[in-house]
């Protein structure tokens, strides 16, 4: 039986869903709504913290005397701001994905990968604020090795580990609704399919073959949604 989506039946299984008290939160629910409102918020107060760090390293930069001293600043400040700006860029990509409900590219939609690409790049964001944390705690040590130690200075804490934390619990959350209601959209749907080719198989035990069972479908779109499942 071909499972190729026909949007006609796709009217149906909205139908299916109601008629069986089917419900679950996915990309066009009021949850899925509200946790991307606080994932948005979670993301202006980490970005904020991100930006002020990036103008504070450009102000560092322009106050090199010359050419020399430039080049010791950037090389001081290359394996952490480099990567914040990395991360942070890929944030708030992944933000602006998650509103492209419908936008993708070669099938492949952008909102679930703006989803996954938040948590993703603010845990790397997080780690490199914390070495670069304790690098400075341990600067005597040699530069590959970080030993953890508390107490880590109080401004991490408000800075660097609130808003990560967030923005990853929010956006966690946003791709596993999304992932899960995608999963039941399938299983809707071919339940759904099933029980429309049942109707039309009747009493014939041969079945259909998939190219009569996708010409049906094209009849059935063709007709349209109220002809064919509207009592």
């Amino acid at each position: 039986m071909a499972l190729t989506q026909n949007a006609t039946v796709l009217k149906a299984v909205e139908k299916y869903k109601y008629k069986r008290g089917i419900q679950y939160a996915g990309p066009d629910s009021h949850l899925f709504s509200r946790l991307r409102l606080f994932l948005l918020l979670s993301t202006v107060y980490f970005g904020i913290f991100n930006l002020f760090y990036i103008i504070g390293s450009v102000i560092v930069l322009q106050s090199a005397d010359n050419k020399e001293q430039l080049g010791t600043f950037f090389n001081n400040l290359k394996p952490t701001l480099i990567p914040v700006c990395i991360t942070f860029i890929l944030v708030i990509t992944g933000l602006v994905f998650s509103y492209l409900t419908k936008a993708h590219i070669k099938k492949v939609k952008l909102q679930p990968i703006g989803c996954l690409i938040i948590p993703v790049a603010t845990i790397y964001n997080f780690i490199i604020y914390l070495r670069a944390v304790l690098t400075v705690q341990h600067s005597g040590l040699d530069e590959n090795t970080y030993p953890f130690s508390l107490p880590l200075p109080d401004f991490f804490y408000w800075r660097n580990l609130l808003p990560c934390f967030l923005v990853v619990v929010f956006g966690i959350w946003m791709s596993v609704l999304y992932v899960r209601s995608k999963r039941y959209d399938k299983i809707v749907y071919e339940a759904a399919l099933t029980s429309l080719y049942e109707r039309y198989q009747k009493d014939d035990r041969r079945g259909y073959t998939d190219e009569e069972w996708a010409d049906i479908l094209q009849e059935i779109e063709e007709k349209g949604y109220k002809s064919q499942f509207d009592e």
